[in-house]
């Protein structure tokens, strides 16, 4: 698990400048699930990957590093904050942070997570 060396800095080695759609990219079209991101990561020159926690039952990292590429899945904590409704009610979109948090209040709850 990978915790500590990560924790609020991700580093990357340049400022995305532009979203790159993955259909834009040349690369197999038949592939699907692992396989088809191993090839964008191919293609991308990645050494990193980051997933969603829920991807650990999807992506399996003996693959990922066999191809060169790290493998990160990304767990969030348990991130409060106060809503219009009295009772708070987790998990719901980004947007709604946002329409309750402070820009920098939001800033402080992206931080709250840990890689595994």
């Amino acid at each position: 698990m990978l915790k500590s060396s990560y924790r609020g800095k991700v580093k990357t080695p340049y400022r995305f400048q532009k979203i790159v759609l993955s259909s834009g990219l040349e690369k197999d079209n038949s592939l699907k699930g692992q396989e088809k991101v191993l090839e964008i990561c191919r293609v991308l020159q990645a050494g990193q990957y980051f997933n969603a926690i829920g991807g650990m039952e999807l992506y399996g990292k003996d693959e990922f590093t066999s191809k060169g590429i790290a493998l990160h899945f990304l767990k969030t904590g348990n991130v409060t904050y106060a809503q219009s409704s009295h009772d708070f009610v987790p998990n719901l979109s980004m947007i709604d942070m946002m329409m309750h948090v402070s820009q920098g209040g939001v800033k402080d709850k992206l931080k709250q997570y840990t890689l595994e």
